[in-house]
């Protein structure tokens, strides 16, 4: 409710400013309170993950497999990155001339 629509109401600016505080302080502890939710939901959601590779990786040849995996995406990001790199230094080298 805006301060406007509660001074219609005939409410006096001093209330009006001690609910907008009692709002305010009010909001805040809920952010808080949301914003630690937030962050154990998400440290659930990775706890259950490595639960999850844990069992995967007791097999040898699954965490051969995982590895190989990684390993093969690391460098394509490696090669993409740096092909990146030498599209960028080109573009400014042309620019420049």
């Amino acid at each position: 409710m805006k301060k406007e629509e509660l001074q219609v109401l005939g409410i006096p600016d001093e209330t009006i400013r001690e609910v907008q505080k009692i709002h305010g302080r009010d909001m805040e502890k809920l952010k808080a309170r949301l914003g630690s939710t937030s962050e154990t939901i998400r440290l659930n959601r990775e706890r259950e993950a490595v639960i999850a590779m844990v069992k995967l990786v007791n097999s040898p040849d699954n965490l051969d497999r995982i590895l190989t995996y990684v390993n093969r995406a690391y460098y394509a990001e490696q090669r993409e990155a740096a092909q990146a790199e030498r599209d960028r230094e080109q573009s400014n080298e042309e620019e420049q001339k």
